[in-house]
């Protein structure tokens, strides 16, 4: 059975209604005893999140179900970021806050910045026991979360080049529905 807390069961409840699909029945295709709300129920294993992202991707029927927990889940499940955010004076001290992303996002996810003189790069795996685990939806994801904290230090729109290891999850369009793409990648719906 899957243990989830109450406020990420309701989270991801309101993005699967965005997306189109049914949440439970996703759920209950993964774990057919079903799941429980557990208070104390912290983060889903990354096998559980690879799981629903892959489903949800599927039975989305309207926007696309990464960028739309990507927008959504980081900044309700975390407001303090918001905060430190507002306490930043400069790019420079924003950085140490994406180190944090896998304590805001999932304790599994590796996250890793260089910065040049000119660039920040940011790297992102989700590992389980050591292993890659292929969850290109997940990642999709943090980049949309690493995209709204900058936006939201910067007090402005961000471009970035953003470069996947994986295939697109989607076509173009569906990717630019209602808002033009700023962008090389975009993560708007």
């Amino acid at each position: 059975m899957i243990a989830i807390n109450p406020y990420d069961l309701s989270l991801m409840a309101r993005v699967s209604v965005l997306c189109g699909f049914d949440l439970d029945a996703v759920l209950r295709d993964i774990d057919p005893e079903g799941y429980e709300c557990v208070d104390a129920a912290e983060y889903l294993d990354a096998q559980t999140i690879s799981q629903v992202y892959a489903l949800a991707i599927i039975r989305s029927k309207r926007d696309y179900y990464p960028f739309v927990m990507g927008n959504y889940f980081a900044f309700d499940h975390v407001p303090e970021a918001g905060a430190f955010l507002s306490s930043c004076p400069s790019l420079r001290h924003i950085l140490p806050l994406l180190d944090w992303l896998p304590l805001i996002m999932q304790r599994e996810l590796l996250v890793w910045h260089e910065v040049d003189a000119q660039h920040v790069h940011f790297m992102m795996e989700l590992r389980t026991d050591n292993q890659l685990l292929d969850c290109p939806g997940y990642i999709e994801s943090g980049l949309v979360v690493a995209q709204r904290l900058l936006e939201q230090m910067m007090g402005q729109p961000v471009a970035l080049e953003v470069t996947l290891r994986h295939q697109p999850q989607t076509r173009s369009e569906e990717r630019r529905v209602g808002k033009e793409c700023r962008s090389r990648w975009s993560p708007y719906h």
